[in-house]
């Protein structure tokens, strides 16, 4: 009777969470697309620990430029075009664009001084979209005003 009852619990909770769970809003990650990219840092004279951050920071940046690149090169050709146009607006704001960093590997390779981290971006592709679109549109309304 009990072991009955239990699993008359366990239905009913199942009936009614998952109809609550599937009105729950769920953030698809559909906008985001991930690239991965790579930075070698190379740094001269003797290893210094306390410098270590400011290596790490600059193979951080040069990989995530990399990764950046990396995307880009997968837009189709037209938006490429489009991109390169407006590349300056890019490059100057690129943290309203990339969603989040993470870091797959780092290595530090005392020999030949250098600090290599390889990353993986999540670029807000909806974002970029509407940047490639709004000076598409500008482009367009510019073209029309000079006839």
């Amino acid at each position: 009777m009990l072991h009955k009852l239990r699993r008359l619990t366990i239905a009913l909770l199942a009936i009614t969470i998952i109809p609550i769970m599937s009105s729950v809003p769920s953030y698809s990650a559909d906008f985001q697309e991930l690239s991965k990219g790579m930075g070698e840092y190379q740094y001269e004279g003797r290893f210094r620990k306390k410098n270590y951050r400011q290596y790490k920071q600059a193979a951080m940046q040069m990989a995530t430029v990399s990764a950046w690149n990396r995307y880009v090169g997968t837009m189709p050709q037209l938006r490429q075009t489009a991109y390169y146009q407006i590349e300056d607006r890019f490059m100057s704001d690129l943290d309203r664009y990339i969603q989040d960093v993470v870091v797959l590997d780092e290595t530090h390779d005392k020999k030949s001084k250098v600090v290599q981290i390889i990353v993986r971006l999540a670029v807000n592709a909806e974002a970029v979209s509407t940047t490639l679109n709004n000076n598409s549109s500008v482009q367009v309304a510019g073209d029309d005003a000079s006839m």
